[in-house]
């Protein structure tokens, strides 16, 4: 007899990928392995060394032993448990995506950035600063490589074209018409969309205000050195590889992985609108689903979280019914799952020698599609035909009206009936 353990309670999307991924490890070992218990799939799904990642193996491994938790006794559940943990090896894919290409840099830790800070200051050189101090800026001001081309010193204000933006997209704040002008003529790359947001370096920190005066005053300097934009940016990128590479940082920084780190702290510390007005967007879905909230150590790296919006720019953020990110999904008993959520047709997987795989998907009734085809391609083939008999019939009743003159077909019947041949009488030619 089974013995029947605690159920832990999961919501009921959970319960479904669970026996989603049993499924799909079930009729995959069967098809390659032969499988007909779930103790072979077991063992088939220990031996699948670099297949997946380790997220993957972390998924499916949860979804075998949810179902094997239902059902089996402690002494059997050990068992099957253990077979799991023997495998399978993750692939060694570390920054590289399934197409080969590197995946996109969005954190940095303090160690890395302190050994990077090391390597761009070691050969004293003025680029190596700049770029430091470049990164800086996206720490602190959360802003996209292209737009630190684009932007004024008002004051005390910072005034930014925000990138990616149109007549749809980005967040529409007013600005002066002589921020604007001067900020048009004076740039140094083309972010696209005229739409601008600020930045009050009041909150900020001395040492943080000096590295956004510094980048904003040596930047153009830089472009016209490099050879325009797209050449300064392509250098940017490849010194920000070879520092990273120096300092032992893989993926290596890239000039677009400040801006993640700096929206995530802004986030962490005054919520996803908050980030959403100051990163230019019109909406929070994006901040809410596609940026985490930043750990203790990376609001240590990114002052980020010392700005804040104004409350005119804030009033302009719509709230999204598409963000749905789980910390603002409201808590609803009925999801949870206080029964057994394995169908019992399920459970005989567990509870006996005889094991069964769950039924194969139901395949659509391709005879009854092709009966149906079949009646198409007729019913349109007689119509065709009743259409054209149709028109025979209305030619023929005006040929054999007496009204209507005989056609050049007609007279040219009847002269080759009167014509007579060289060979008969009266034949004259």
């Amino acid at each position: 007899m089974i013995e029947q353990k605690s159920i832990p309670e999961v919501a009921n999307s959970t319960a479904a990928i669970y026996h989603s991924h049993a499924r799909s490890l079930s009729r995959s070992a069967h098809k390659e392995a032969g499988a007909t218990t779930w103790r072979e799939v077991a063992i088939w799904f220990a031996k699948q060394d670099y297949s997946w990642s380790k997220s993957t193996i972390r998924a499916y491994r949860r979804s075998l032993s949810f179902m094997a938790e239902q059902a089996l006794s402690n002494h059997a559940l050990n068992e099957f448990l253990q077979i799991l943990k023997s495998g399978p090896k993750a692939h060694s894919k570390k920054g590289e995506t399934a197409t080969g290409r590197a995946t996109k840099r969005k954190n940095i830790t303090t160690k890395e950035w302190k050994r990077f800070q090391r390597e761009a200051l070691k050969s004293g050189a003025d680029w190596d600063r700049f770029v430091l101090d470049f990164l800086k800026f996206g720490l602190i001001i959360p802003s996209r490589p292209i737009e630190l081309g684009a932007m004024l010193m008002d004051g005390a204000t910072l005034w930014i074209q925000t990138a990616k933006a149109n007549e749809y997209r980005g967040l529409t704040c007013s600005v002066p018409d002589s921020v604007r002008q001067t900020l048009l003529a004076e740039r140094v790359s083309n972010p696209e969309g005229e739409k601008f947001r600020s930045f009050e370096l009041s909150q900020l920190k001395e040492c943080d205000r000096e590295v956004i005066c510094r980048v904003s005053s040596e930047i153009r300097g830089w472009v016209e050195q490099k050879g325009g934009w797209k050449k300064f940016y392509q250098a940017l990128r490849d010194r920000c590889r070879t520092l990273s590479a120096n300092a032992i940082i893989h993926p290596a920084i890239a000039p677009g992985t400040p801006r993640h780190l700096s929206l995530s702290a802004i986030k962490s510390k005054s919520g996803s609108q908050a980030a959403a007005a100051l990163a230019g967007h019109a909406s929070q879905r994006s901040t809410t689903n596609h940026y985490k909230r930043a750990s203790k150590s990376s609001l240590a790296i990114s002052p980020a979280h010392q700005l804040s919006p104004t409350s005119d720019s804030l009033a302009l953020v719509k709230s999204s019914e598409k963000a749905l990110h789980p910390r603002q999904r409201p808590f609803v008993k009925e999801h949870v799952v206080t029964q057994n959520p394995i169908p019992a047709k399920e459970l005989d997987f567990f509870s006996g020698i005889n094991f069964s795989l769950p039924d194969p998907p139901v395949k659509p009734d391709l005879e009854s599609a092709r009966q149906a085809s079949s009646r198409k391609v007729l019913s349109e083939y007689q119509e065709r035909m009743d259409a054209h008999q149709a028109r025979i019939d209305e030619l023929t009743s005006k040929r054999n009206s007496p009204t209507t003159p005989p056609s050049q077909d007609t007279r040219n019947s009847q002269n080759t009936v009167d014509r007579k041949e060289p060979d008969d009488p009266g034949y004259r030619p």
